[in-house]
């Protein structure tokens, strides 16, 4: 009879189990590996969420959820999905107590039951403005009375009488079981996360709400639990984390909203049945069916090869051993180790009681180091707006050097401006830092800038352009041009005209009592440097002329007289 009895029992187990199995299979599995639920934030922080989510048709995508509305989206990278989809969600805080759940869907549109946390979000304090001291006044002169103080004009007072209690109400309908409906398995020893889902019916906001014990069993530590600010109308996720009785059979809890003024709404139940064990001997190390990891994370997701990470981890119960692979091994709980990943890398805690198994994973992705691309090089000449007046139109441009790893070659390129802007020349591999441009088209705008190239890095970040101009036309230097040496006893003045492109230069040297005047000599204009001589009077004085500046208000000429040379600079 005996043996029948326990026959039952074990085949009622496995068909308990086997149902679960059935009803688990052909959706994906996700757990919020951080952070841990009931931690606190404050208002403006970035609530980084990692999960994991495993399915064996693939995960195609990831939902993140803020008390009950959807806030962010995540596919998968493969369009057919994968197996296990880890990544890290990101959602601004606002104040408040949150829940927080992450759903997973397959590439069969099944979706995960949610995995949750709840979080509380607090408001910054403003600091206090520092009080202004107040400086008592000087005692009045003996015999003098002070005057009584003249107590504060007060304003009148509204008509309208102080406002009342509230008038609004408390009620509640209970929405549907986010999670663990009742009668869902769990062995002995396993944590779960209950999630209620209810509407605020009443009038009243809530806010600072709270769901407490009410009867049966608690299957938790904590008797209360932190209710989301909810409006009139709106529904509300109430998370409570809890743990499997260790005794095999049905369990149930019942829980009730509260607020400042008391219970209110309907009963919330948790009913759970334990199975597993078969009434055999737990194993050694005093634990028995399933362990707990409380929490197993990661100071980043990613970082930079060679630079260290931290994987954080909180108490490990139920437990005869915890370890962690990638040459851990076993571990003290709770506790933190540094690591040094140099490739894409999954950490696993495993915690084990005797044929029962917990796991809980960290993956790190391994960034390449950085390369340091060629900066930018600064340009040397010519100077922004530089007008050439030589011809033929050619132009040598020069620029700085750069430092970066590797073989460093230089480019240029260059536009012109007939109208619009059209590409001149660009020269690639330069060894150098300076580049001769053949003839320019006509006196157009044109524009250069310069960018260098490493061996091992690649293309750097180009110069901002630089503008020039040519001008080869003769009329800019027709006018009358004085020495802006008023005292010289040189070249004092030059009048020059033009006819078409031949100029027509008439200069004076300093004499008494009248200057000296060497006659006007006419010669065809056919670019700077303008080298003229041969003048009436002027012996055997050579001339050589280029204007000093881009708007051609500056005159240079230097003197030669057959044995000194002699420069001077002359304005109009």
């Amino acid at each position: 009879m005996e043996l029948r009895t326990r026959l039952v029992v074990t085949l009622s187990v496995l068909w308990l189990a086997l149902l679960a199995a059935c009803a688990a299979a052909g959706k994906p599995n996700v757990v919020i590996m951080s952070p841990p639920s009931g931690s606190q934030y404050f208002e403006g922080e970035d609530i980084a969420v990692q999960s994991s989510a495993t399915d064996a048709t693939g995960v195609v995508r990831v939902e993140l959820v803020v008390d009950g509305a959807v806030v962010r989206v995540d596919p998968s990278p493969t369009a057919q999905g994968q197996p296990t989809f880890t990544l890290i969600q990101t959602w601004k805080a606002t104040g408040g107590v949150h829940t927080i759940l992450v759903r997973a869907y397959n590439a069969s549109g099944a979706v995960s039951d949610p995995a949750g946390v709840s979080v509380n979000v607090l408001q910054r304090v403003a600091q206090a403005p520092t009080p202004t001291p107040t400086i008592p006044s000087a005692p009045p002169p003996p015999g003098i009375t002070p005057p009584s103080p003249v107590p504060p004009t007060m304003a009148p007072s509204p008509t309208s009488p102080p406002p009342g209690p509230s008038s609004c109400t408390n009620t509640a309908a209970f929405v549907q079981d986010v999670t663990v409906p009742d009668g869902t398995n769990w062995a002995p020893g396993q944590a779960f996360n209950k999630i209620w889902q209810v509407r605020n019916t009443g009038t009243c906001t809530w806010s600072g709400y709270q769901l407490v014990f009410a009867s049966g069993e608690a299957m938790t530590t904590n008797s209360t639990a932190a209710v989301p600010s909810t409006a009139p109308g709106a529904t509300a996720d109430i998370l409570v984390p809890m743990t499997a009785p260790s005794s095999t059979g049905a369990h149930a809890g019942q829980w009730r909203l509260k607020s400042p003024s008391g219970l209110f709404g309907p009963t919330l139940s948790v009913s759970i049945v334990v199975v597993g064990g078969g009434g055999g001997s737990p194993p050694s190390g005093g634990c028995s069916g399933t362990p707990n990891i409380a929490s197993f994370t990661s100071s980043a997701a990613s970082v930079t090869s060679g630079n260290p990470v931290t994987l954080n981890w909180g108490a490990v119960t139920n437990a005869e051993s915890a370890e962690i692979d990638q040459g851990i091994g076993g571990i003290e709980t709770p506790g933190s180790r540094v690591v040094n990943p140099t490739v894409y890398t999954t950490y696993t805690l495993t915690a084990r009681c005797g044929a029962n198994v917990a796991t809980r994973q960290v993956t790190i992705a391994v960034l390449a180091p950085p390369v340091a691309v060629p900066p930018a090089p600064s340009l040397s000449s010519p100077a922004e707006g530089w007008v050439f007046r030589n011809f033929p139109r050619t132009a040598t441009f020069s620029w700085n050097t750069v430092s970066a790893p590797g073989t460093v070659t230089y480019n240029i390129e260059i536009q012109i401006n007939t109208g619009s802007w059209q590409n001149k020349v660009t020269q690639t591999g330069i060894a150098g830092t300076n580049y001769a441009m053949s003839a320019f088209s006509g006196d157009n705008q044109g524009r250069w800038r310069v960018w260098a190239t490493s061996s091992t890095a690649g293309e750097g970040a180009k110069s901002d352009w630089r503008g020039f101009s040519f001008n080869t036309g003769a009329s800019q230097y027709a006018g009358t041009w004085l020495n802006n040496d008023s005292g010289t006893s040189g070249v004092t003045r030059i009048i020059i005209s033009n006819s078409g492109q031949t100029l027509n230069v008439h200069p004076y040297g300093k004499c008494t009592p009248t200057d000296c005047n060497w006659g006007t000599k006419s010669q065809t204009f056919s670019g700077e440097p303008f080298v003229i001589s041969g003048f009436p009077s002027g012996g055997s004085h050579q001339l050589t002329i280029t204007l000093n500046n881009a708007a051609g208000t500056s005159l240079k000429a230097v003197d030669f007289n057959g044995t000194s040379t002699f420069t001077y600079y002359f304005h109009k």
